[in-house]
């Protein structure tokens, strides 16, 4: 831990949580690291007190312990722990499908579909930002703030990237079609048929891809 940041007082501790966050969901900082305060404050020039802000955010996170007399200390979920988040997250995502049917709009469904669309362009090389797209309609129409905030608790324990990459062709197509479910479930408003596949889609999301093919690109 070596950078130096800068910023506003208000946004030190967001900073240095974030910075401590990747480390941890990257491996830097492996589980049972001792999280020192007084170290963590020097290393990014900051007072104790973001510091001490950003490792209670984790705790809550529950990426570290706090333990009294001992400090803080690396928590980084088991495969197990990790497998119960991406099924939380799908979840989640099937549900936010359900809540939101009625509210799309002609234009967040165009929007979708475009999205949907994109996914073969440029030889598949920009399928993960069209999912990512085709998300973010989604949840911009649900537009709720306690939900985010729950996705948000999910993403935040999560290993980074947040969707395994997808490799297979195969894969890439069952994802395209199911979003294409979804969307004409959409425009039926048909809140259940979306949710449940949201969730199928979500699971070959959250699957790592062990097969690269001619439609990966250069990926």
């Amino acid at each position: 831990m070596t950078k130096k940041i800068t910023a506003s007082k208000g946004n030190l501790d967001a900073m240095v949580r974030e910075e401590l966050r990747d480390q941890i969901l990257s491996g830097a900082l492996p589980n049972g690291t001792h999280l020192s305060e007084i170290k963590i404050s020097k290393s990014y020039n900051v007072s104790r007190t973001p510091v001490r802000e950003a490792l209670c955010a984790l705790a809550a996170d529950g990426l570290i312990e706090m333990i009294p007399n001992r400090g803080a200390f690396v928590r980084t979920p088991s495969d197990a722990q990790t497998e119960e988040l991406r099924d939380m997250y799908g979840s989640l995502m099937g549900m936010a499908c359900r809540m939101s049917a009625e509210k799309m709009s002609e234009t967040d469904i165009a929007r979708m579909e475009r999205a949907i669309s994109a996914m073969t362009e440029n030889n598949g090389s920009d399928f993960d930002a069209a999912r990512e797209q085709v998300h973010g309609v989604i949840l911009s129409t649900l537009g709720s703030d306690i939900f985010d905030s729950l996705m948000r608790m999910v993403e935040g324990r999560m290993s980074r990237p947040l969707m395994a990459p997808v490799f297979d062709g195969h894969r890439r197509a069952e994802i395209q079609q199911a979003y294409g479910i979804v969307a004409t479930a959409f425009k039926r408003a048909k809140g259940d048929v979306a949710e449940k596949t949201m969730r199928d889609a979500m699971a070959l999301n959250m699957t790592m891809s062990t097969v690269r093919d001619a439609t990966a690109g250069a990926a």
